[in-house]
Formats: structure tokens, sequence, C-alpha cells
């Protein structure tokens, strides 16, 4: 440093001492300064200054003072010589770091070397400046101070992402739980009157009438219906959530459909065209199955009449596929559109069409979570198409698109014990 550049900084220095004791330090950097030789004390202090940085600088001495003022005051950064009479740098950083981690630890030293400059890095110092070279000082801390913000605000997110995990942790608990009281203790008051139900038409056989066997067996249908919507709420639920599971069964897509048309054996009056679009395309089995099940046994249990047309087919979108089914039925208004997507709903009194109300919105979770979307076009009198979109390659977010959806599950679930 020049003569002249050192009478500036030492005025200036001597400038922000003055301020210092005189203002708040409240919105300062606060520098926790370790040298012992009061000139370069100043010249430090002068040179953050010179850069622009409004700084509160303490310097201490001896390890004492300098551990106290660690463990009992809040610092943006320590400043420290490597070299002092009765202590040095490397045991200062040991302290910080066991007192403030994060807090950025920048030698400032006269003692000269490329190997020393390393040694003070392997031990874990933010940065290294000779005192000859101070016109970096101020740069440095501004470095410091920001990587410094980024790392805390790193912490707090995994420290929120931490919070969620368990959060989201205790609720698939509970979701488990329920889904045990469903499969378990739902059930076995089901079968005990099913069973019942049974015997008092064996044990009273010569004494029923017409009437009394259509009551019994209504009386059987609706356990019937109520075990599958048990059913549907425990597949609702697991959705998404299998873990460990062996590698996705991939299939394709024209094979699939013929699988699942040969399961659903559709009534002699409807034809089920399946487009060359499908040929080719190769995807995983589970559940794209479960969701075109549900699609096309809809498309057939909800037409109006005894014989139909119902057409799949395939669009190509790049990254995705949209699959869709479109049938020639009655049409459904646009005021339900949504509604039917909803779980329970049906637009048909139960006691006309079979069924727990939970297909399409089990089809739709399953849609959402791998990523897709799923929508209807419909009309009345000029039937109906449900399609959905579909990743070529299902990737780890995607996958995880449970956790962010658990929370809706866990609400909708909540409401359910009032409708059992």
């Amino acid at each position: 440093m020049t003569r002249e550049a050192e009478t500036t900084a030492r005025a200036l220095a001597n400038h922000r001492l003055i301020e210092d004791e005189s203002e708040d330090c409240t919105n300062m950097i606060r520098v926790l300064h370790l040298e012992d030789n009061p000139d370069d004390q100043e010249i430090i202090r002068c040179s953050l200054a010179l850069g622009g940085l409004s700084c509160y600088v303490l310097a201490v001495q001896t390890s004492e003072d300098f551990e106290s003022r660690l463990r009992n005051e809040s610092w943006h950064v320590i400043l420290a010589d490597l070299t002092l009479p009765s202590f040095d740098g490397y045991k200062a950083l040991e302290i910080s770091r066991s007192i403030c981690p994060n807090t950025p630890f920048i030698f400032v030293t006269g003692t000269m070397g490329e190997d020393v400059a390393v040694e003070t890095l392997k031990h874990g110092a933010t940065d290294f400046i000779l005192k000859n070279r101070l016109g970096r000082l101020d740069s440095s801390v501004r470095r410091a101070l920001q990587e410094a913000s980024e790392r805390l605000q790193r912490q707090k997110a995994d420290a929120e992402l931490l919070r969620y995990t368990e959060a989201l942790e205790r609720s698939n608990q509970e979701l488990d739980a329920f889904a045990y009281a469903a499969s378990h203790d739902l059930k076995a008051p089901l079968r005990v009157i099913q069973n019942a139900s049974k015997w008092l038409e064996e044990d009273l056989e010569p004494h029923l009438t017409a009437e009394t066997r259509e009551h019994m067996s209504l009386l059987r249908s609706r356990v019937r219906r109520m075990e599958r919507l048990l059913d549907d709420l425990l597949a609702y639920s697991r959705i998404g959530r299998e873990t460990g599971a062996s590698p996705a069964e991939t299939i394709d897509a024209a094979i699939l459909v013929d699988n699942i048309l040969a399961m659903l054996a559709p009534p002699m009056g409807f034809t089920v065209y399946v487009d060359s679009s499908l040929a080719g395309i190769q995807v995983t089995r589970m559940p794209l199955e479960q969701i075109l099940i549900n699609l096309i046994s809809n498309a057939i249990k909800h037409h109006d009449r005894t014989v139909g047309r119902i057409e799949i087919f395939a669009d190509d979108l790049g990254s995705l596929y949209r699959f869709s089914v479109r049938d020639d039925g009655p049409g459904i208004p646009s005021q339900f559109h949504e509604q039917i997507f909803k779980m329970f709903q049906t637009l048909k009194p139960r006691d006309k069409v079979e069924g727990s109300g939970m297909g399409l919105a089990l089809a739709r979770k399953h849609v959402e979570i791998a990523g897709g979307e799923m929508r209807l076009e419909s009309a009345p009198g000029h039937g109906s198409t449900f399609s959905f979109t579909w990743p070529k390659t299902l990737t780890r977010d995607q996958e995880s698109n449970e956790d962010a959806r658990h929370a809706e599950t866990k609400m909708e679930f909540a409401s359910l014990s009032g409708r059992l």
C-alpha cells in the first residue's frame, strides 16, 4: 500500500471508528477480527470500508476473548491472522467451527506461500488473503456472505423438507390404519350379514314368499356392493404408494386392450374397435390396465341401448401418448363433467347400475400421479370420449407425485367415516 493510500485509509478508518462508536450496528456487517497488531487491525478495517462494506469490526487478541465473543455474540464473518504470540489461526478455526460452523472464516495473514494457502483451505477456511494484497478483501467477504446466505437457505429448505416428510409419514400411517380397518373391521360385519341371510333363507325355506326372497336377494346385493366399495376405497388409498415392487411389466398397447376385452367379454350387441394407432406402443401394464378397464366397462355399463360401438385409439404427442375411449352412448350433460370424477358419484341410481361410484376417481388419480391429465368430451345424444395423457417414460419425479396427493387423499378419507 502506498504512503498516500495508507494515509487515506487511516483517515477513513478513523472516521469509521468514530461512526462505529455512535452508530446503531444493527444493519452493519458484524466482523470479529482476530489480530494482535493494532496497525493491521486498522488497515484491514479501512480496507473493508474502502471496499464499500458497512462493517462493525471488533478486534480480539487472545483465545479466551475470541471464544467468549463467539459464544455470547452473533457474527457475520470472522477474519483471523494465521500466527499470534500465544494463539494460532488453526486453533481459532477449530473453535469457530465448533461454536458457529456456518460463519465464514477468512484468513488474513502475512504468512506467504502457496502451500500455506492450500493448508488453510484444507482445514476448512473460507478463503486466504495476504495482508499485502487486501484489494480483494471486500469481494472475498461479499462472496463468503453470499455463500453463507445460500447455505442457510438450503438448510432451512432441508429442514422444511424433513418436517414435511415426517408429517407425510404420519399421514401415511394414519391412512394405512384406515385401510386396515376397511379391510378387516368393516368387512367383518358384512360377512356376518351375508352368512346370516343365507342361514335365514335356508331355515325359513318353506315359509318364504316371492317378495321375501326378493328382499333377501336385495339384502345380499347391498352387502356385495358395500364389499366392492370397500375394495375400491382400499385401491384408491394405495394408488402410487406401492414401494419395493418388482420392475413394471411392459406390453404392447394393442395387446393390452385385447386382453382387457377378453376379460370384460362385451355383450353380443357391442362392437369394440381397436385402432391400429395402439400397435407398437410399449406401455407399463399396470396401472394402464386398470384405467382402461374402468373406461371401457363404463362405456358398456352406462350405454342406453343394447347395441353400441366403442372406439379405442391413441395419439403420439411427443413426450406423451394420449389414449381415448369413445362411445356412442347417451352422452353426459356438461354440468356433470366434473362431478363424475368424484368419489361415490354416479349419474344413475345404484339400483339400476351396479357400481361403487369409484371407477373414474380411481382412473383419474392413477393418471394424475403419472403426471398426465384426464378429460371428458361429451354432450347429450352425442356419446362420450374419455381421453388421458400418459408419459412415454415414467420418471422418479412423476412417481413421487404421490407425495403431493397424499394430503388430498387423507382429506377425502376424512369425510368417509360419516358415509360408511
